[in-house]
């Protein structure tokens, strides 16, 4: 029951990660459409890649817990 449980809780938060990295990336597309990025913007995007990478990354630890 316990580990039921427990693997709800991660394919919940599975899934709030996927939303999270979905609406980086939204916002990603965002900035890198534009023809003209300025450095404020520049820095933005480099961030939300970061995250992006991160959300990534708890994505597949995640995913090998539940496997």
């Amino acid at each position: 029951q316990m580990l039921g449980n427990n693997k709800n809780l991660l394919a919940n938060r599975f899934q709030n990660l996927v939303r999270e990295h979905r609406d980086l990336d939204l916002q990603v597309n965002a900035i890198t459409s534009r023809n003209f990025i300025n450095s404020e913007q520049r820095e933005r995007l480099r961030n939300l890649k970061k995250l992006k990478l991160s959300k990534k990354d708890l994505m597949e630890t995640i995913r090998s817990r539940i496997d």
